[in-house]
């Protein structure tokens, strides 16, 4: 269970594999088509292929390997590709495919197929020059019918050499037109993998026919373009590759094929020419859906161990990083926490300041109300609060007031007496100059003031320099 989960996640984009070129270098140009990968890494099979770029470019053949590796390296460059990984095909002529019957009672088709190569393939060609790759097509009575790809091993090597000068790392090599069926199968699926289809592979020096059925090539002819090819001759071919077809249909996957029944071949909206770079780019992302692969074992090990690395790199990466927040958060919060406690004090300290200057102020009225001698009636209790209440602000901390008295002439309150003391001159100087201030006052006047003798040596520290004064205010008409 576990392990069937883990086969559907896409480990590779988990690794940084998010996008893959296809190549196809075919003779002297180079057809370049760049695959991301969309869609859920939970699920490598359900996601969908977009086209970030294409382009083509000149790899004359007259070049050596390196040279011409060093002007793909360019060329993507200049395009703005930012990955390294790639998958090509080898298309020269020297990859041929044939069709053979493998006997029932062979137990290594492989082996048998290098014990008859001379048979399958009468070419004046050393076995030990020649790779080749097998692909079943269906067993019956007579034995398994099966695809065989040759091709020569100096091609593969050269095409190694080639993208080992660009910089790109190879995920893919295959032979031949095969890939243009991994195209077809993940951009057209109704025809691709429920019924028959012809594709039709059109190079500069070849015409190919496949014939493919649910996904699996069960047909090829190919055949130079040394002659004009006509319509009557491809159908005819077509025919005998796949008589349960009668639809006449060809999808071209190369080029325009003029005269030739069929419609053109353009995955993920690209143009035709570039069908079976995208195929390859395709099966760069899919392994699965390989039929023809040259790449040796010991690269194919390599690069899943350059993304075990890189998975593993990130993995440790993301830990660190969830590791470092999960340490730094509760230091942040702490650091908020002692942040809001600080405002939270200071506001508690600005309304404890408030509150004690409130009470003494209330504490500073009561006193005025006890020392009032005599209350007019002709003022009103509010009248009389508020004015107590603007005396006992005006008030300086030094000062103290001991007694007061209203006088009234007629209906109105004109005159009031303040009997008090501070403890030192510079307090009842502030106490008039605040007292000047008010709009209820009218007139300030001292009527006395002395300091107060103190003849006991032991009063003589706590009560020296205070001051007795008594003050006169005219009351502005209203204010009480």
């Amino acid at each position: 269970m576990i392990q069937t989960v883990f086969k559907r996640i896409d480990l590779e984009r988990l690794s940084g594999l998010t996008s893959v070129l296809g190549i196809d270098i075919d003779g002297d140009d180079a057809f370049v088509v760049e695959l991301t990968r969309r869609g859920s890494v939970l699920s490598r099979y359900s996601g969908s292929f977009v086209s970030l770029r294409s382009f083509t470019c000149a790899l004359p053949r007259t070049k050596t390997p390196g040279e011409r590796g060093r002007l793909l390296k360019e060329a993507c460059a200049s395009n703005g590709v930012p990955t390294r990984f790639a998958a090509t095909s080898v298309r020269t002529a020297g990859v041929k495919t044939i069709q053979a019957t493998i006997p029932l009672e062979v137990e290594e088709p492989r082996e048998w197929v290098s014990e008859h190569v001379e048979k399958l393939l009468p070419l004046p060609v050393a076995h030990s020059e020649l790779a080749f790759t097998l692909q079943p097509i269906e067993s019956g009575p007579s034995g398994l019918r099966a695809l065989i790809t040759f091709v020569r091993k100096s091609d593969v090597e050269e095409t190694l050499a080639l993208f080992e000068a660009a910089g790109l790392e190879l995920l893919s090599l295959g032979a031949g037109e095969f890939d243009l069926l991994s195209a077809l199968l993940v951009s057209d699926k109704s025809s691709a993998a429920k019924s028959r289809v012809h594709i039709a592979q059109v190079s500069p020096c070849s015409f190919t026919l496949l014939s493919a059925s649910k996904g699996r090539c069960v047909g090829l002819w190919s055949r130079p373009l040394s002659s004009t090819l006509t319509r009557d001759e491809a159908m005819e071919k077509a025919h005998e590759l796949d008589k349960e077809r009668a639809d006449d249909t060809l999808i071209s996957g190369r080029v325009d094929l003029g005269g030739l029944p069929g419609k053109m071949f353009q995955p993920f909206g690209l143009e035709s020419r570039f069908a079976l770079a995208a195929g390859l780019a395709v099966r760069g992302f899919l392994p699965g859906i390989k039929s023809v692969e040259f790449l040796s074992q010991e690269r194919a090990e390599k690069h899943k161990s350059t993304l075990a690395r890189s998975l593993l790199n990130r993995t440790v990466l993301v830990c660190g990083v969830l590791t470092l927040l999960l340490l730094v958060l509760p230091f942040l919060a702490s650091l908020y926490v002692e942040e809001r406690t600080s405002e939270l004090d200071e506001e508690l300290a600005r309304s404890g300041e408030s509150s004690a200057q409130l009470t003494t102020l209330e504490r500073r009225v009561s006193y005025l109300k006890a020392s009032l001698g005599g209350s007019p009636k002709s003022a009103s209790r509010s009248d009389l609060a508020e004015l107590l209440h603007e005396i006992a602000r005006l008030v300086p901390d030094h000062v103290e007031l001991q007694r007061i008295t209203i006088e009234t002439k007629g209906s109105a309150t004109e005159l009031m007496h303040c009997m008090g003391r501070s403890s030192s001159r510079e307090g009842v100087e502030d106490l008039l100059r605040n007292l000047r201030t008010s709009p209820l006052i009218k007139d300030v006047s001292v009527t006395n003031i002395a300091q107060k003798e103190v003849t006991s040596p032991e009063r003589r520290s706590t009560e020296a320099g205070i001051v007795d004064f008594d003050i006169e205010l005219g009351l502005n008409p209203g204010s009480v």
